[in-house]
């Protein structure tokens, strides 16, 4: 009986745990929220590129990298 269940979850294969899911999830979140900074950098960059702030804007873009392509 215990065969049984030491197979790594084989009865459960395809299906994610909700530990998984959680961390899926996590991803999913951080990913939107590093596009919508990065689309809030660039529109202070466009809408006011004499702010003392443009030159951040800049740099925290250069820092975040390309935005992260969320699969539908």
């Amino acid at each position: 009986m215990l065969a049984a269940f030491s197979g790594g979850g084989l009865g459960c294969k395809g299906k994610a745990t909700s530990a998984e899911i959680k961390v899926e999830k996590t991803k999913i979140f951080r990913a939107r929220q590093k596009n919508l900074a990065i689309k809030c950098y660039q529109d202070l960059k466009t809408k006011y590129p004499e702010s003392e702030f443009a030159a951040q804007a800049e740099q925290r873009l250069q820092e975040l990298g390309p935005p992260v392509v969320l699969k539908k």
